[in-house]
């Protein structure tokens, strides 16, 4: 986004940039005030403005360097060692410890048609992999998992993040985040980006 094209402010350089699976993605800001938000006549019907928080914009401005590949496949050989150091770092106390290879394909490795696997790359090394399935609406974030060593970077808040521009610049509505456990730490993050609604008894309900 450019902040002025001839007579226009706030306009992109190009007005569509289509995105297909195997294409690599740069999300860059350009400017210290560039943000996640909505302008206005950008919103889909039946969405509301996402809420970036001051801490977004500095996740989003240390990650700016990031590129971001995206593939309908993620191969064993490439991504299993970053997987295998999350899980034996962040879920020491889950069912998921100690990480397989026979796991890791069960779990990971065996998707759908509709599945995408957004790869992040700190210059040519793998520093996060997201999960998530193409919906009519929006996406389903099944998983992350990402380099437990580096704090600096939030990978896992970065992954939404980037998700939700995706969601945003194909217009949709929704990224699921989920089954929510309220008394789950490691779940909490959830809450964190709004607007939030929830599944309950079946009705979509707002979470203030």
């Amino acid at each position: 986004m450019l902040n002025k094209l001839d007579k226009e402010t706030m306009v992109y350089s190009k007005k569509v940039v289509r995105v297909n699976v195997g294409d690599t993605v740069f999300w860059k800001a350009t400017d210290k005030g560039h943000n996640v938000e909505f302008i206005k006549g950008g919103v889909p019907e039946g969405v509301e403005k996402f809420k970036s928080k001051s801490s977004f914009k500095r996740i989003l401005k240390i990650n700016q360097d990031i590129r971001v590949d995206v593939s309908s496949n993620l191969n064993l050989d490439e991504s299993y060692a970053l997987y295998e150091s999350y899980i034996n770092h962040r879920h020491l106390d889950g069912d998921m410890f100690p990480a397989t290879e026979k796991q890791f394909s069960a779990f990971i490795l065996e998707n759908t048609d509709d599945t995408i696997f957004f790869k992040f790359f700190d210059k040519e090394k793998l520093i996060a992999v997201s999960v998530a399935d193409i919906l009519h609406d929006g996406l389903s974030a099944v998983y992350c998992f990402y380099d437990p060593i580096d704090k600096r970077r939030s990978l896992g808040t970065y992954a939404i993040l980037y998700q939700i521009h995706r969601v945003l610049e194909q217009e949709r509505l929704y990224l699921y985040l989920g089954y929510w456990i309220k008394n789950c730490r490691k779940m909490l993050y959830k809450t964190r980006f709004r607007p939030l609604e929830m599944l309950v008894n079946n009705k979509w309900v707002e979470v203030n």
